[in-house]
């Protein structure tokens, strides 16, 4: 039997869906150094990690983790909670443990496409093709009224049946998203500094790596 009391996962993805992860267990409650050593060797040379990237220390009984960047020039990202946000083409955001990516080609001004996987699982990526003129609901088992599409996402059980609202705002040019009263919230504006996070919540280290923690209760 483990005695680890908390696991970090830390998930890389690149350009082409490719996903790798890497999970460690977490026996000690001391501080701790995370670094490039620490993420699959295939993206070490790509990756903006530094040798030493930052330390966390944790608390079970707080369910929280408190990390402290080693290096200011790369830094340790958190995502902010949104309810109602705007999401340029080719930006990403999370829902749960789910991250999505706006694909927007400018040479379509019609369509674009959703990219979106789980990443605590290293499974590739699904993809839905996203039309202009159309609002999407995003969720586990989402209900749609008229003129609305649904983009059911049944792999990750901590996302809403109806989680968010989806959709293009021809005059500022950007797409928006709306929370619809979701258990999890939508993640997406990056926030750099001595970050203290919760349990099951994601950093961002380099330019695609996330870092998350988790305990079994």
């Amino acid at each position: 039997m483990s005695s680890a009391i908390a696991t970090m996962t830390i998930i890389c993805t690149d350009n082409n869906g490719e996903v790798e992860q890497m999970v460690t267990e977490i026996h000690s409650k001391e501080k701790t150094t995370i670094g490039k050593k620490d993420i699959p060797k295939q993206f070490q040379s790509m990756e903006k990690v530094s040798d030493v990237h930052f330390d966390y220390t944790f608390s079970r009984k707080k369910k929280q983790v408190e990390i402290k960047p080693k290096d200011k020039s790369f830094g340790v990202y958190s995502f902010a909670n949104e309810s109602k946000t705007t999401v340029v083409g080719n930006r990403s955001f999370i829902l749960a443990n789910t991250k999505f990516t706006i694909i927007d080609f400018n040479s379509n001004p019609n369509n674009a496409v959703l990219q979106y996987s789980n990443i605590t699982e290293e499974k590739e990526p699904a993809y839905t093709s996203l039309k202009k003129d159309k609002v999407y609901i995003i969720g586990r088992s989402p209900t749609t009224q008229e003129n609305e599409e649904i983009v059911e996402v049944d792999t990750d059980p901590k996302i809403s049946r109806s989680h968010c609202k989806l959709f293009f705002n021809k005059e500022t040019l950007e797409w928006n998203i709306e929370d619809l009263n979701s258990h999890n919230g939508i993640y997406v504006k990056l926030k750099r500094s001595r970050q203290t996070i919760k349990w099951d919540q994601f950093v961002r280290i380099g330019v695609s790596t996330y870092v998350y923690f988790s305990i079994d209760e």
